[in-house]
């Protein structure tokens, strides 16, 4: 749920829908709130985790979804 930093967990979008201008729209500059839909019970490092199904509004409108989870699969340690 920590992962939520504009331009590091959170890429920009392209232009945002949401900021017209004449002949177009302004790039996009996420700007996440909180996680929600997070796990109840599990965490990492005190922090819930974020799952395929959690969204984080952004304060200048919309929604931020989980589209990748940023990792390639499971891995063990061995």
């Amino acid at each position: 749920e920590n992962d939520k930093q504009s331009g590091v967990n959170i890429k920009p979008f392209g232009q945002c829908r949401l900021k017209p201008i004449p002949g177009g729209f302004l790039p996009c500059v996420p700007a996440p709130v909180s996680w929600q839909n997070t796990t109840t019970k599990d965490e990492i490092n005190g922090c819930k985790i974020v799952l395929d199904s959690s969204i984080c509004p952004c304060s200048s409108g919309g929604e931020i979804r989980v589209t990748d989870k940023g990792h390639a699969g499971n891995h063990e340690a061995g």
